[in-house]
């Protein structure tokens, strides 16, 4: 389970879940210009993995003869544009999650002996790695943790 979700280390443990249910064996995954930017192309036909991604959404308030709503940036007026630049109308940013797609390493044509190459280009460097690792050794030690890799995490 751990080697399962260490390959997804920027995914939220709720996406983790989200990909596993979707692609069964998942190794690597990244969205579709991550992939083309690595010089992975995803194969046509592919079926985009859903995933939750953070949005920042923007809002102002109209009020229109005391009747206040609550209106996305892009639906105001030139003028309510305006009185935003002068700091007259508050804008408020708000966080949200919206549907996203995402990419397993097989769906690409990328060749399976590259894998471990690409693989280590997706995750980036971990700095003082072997450190973090004799602590999680040393935890699993201290609380009898059973560990087991299976063959597909």
């Amino acid at each position: 389970y751990i080697s399962f979700l260490s390959q997804f280390y920027n995914y939220s443990p709720r996406n983790q879940l989200l990909i596993a249910n979707q692609y069964k064996g998942a190794k690597a995954i990244a969205p579709y210009k991550k992939w083309q930017s690595l010089g992975a192309q995803v194969q046509k036909g592919e079926k985009a993995i859903k995933i939750l991604v953070p949005s920042e959404r923007k809002t102002f308030v109209r009020d229109i003869d005391n009747k206040k709503s609550v209106l996305p940036i892009k639906e105001a007026t030139k003028e309510e544009k305006a009185l935003m630049k002068k700091g007259e109308i508050k804008i408020n940013k708000q966080l949200v999650f919206v549907k996203g797609s995402v990419f397993d390493i097989r769906q690409t044509g990328m060749p399976e002996d590259k894998y471990p190459q690409m693989i280590q280009q997706l995750r980036g460097e971990v700095t003082d790695y072997a450190k973090k690792i004799q602590c999680l050794n040393a935890v699993v030690e201290a609380y009898n943790i059973d560990v087991k890799e299976s063959e597909d995490s």
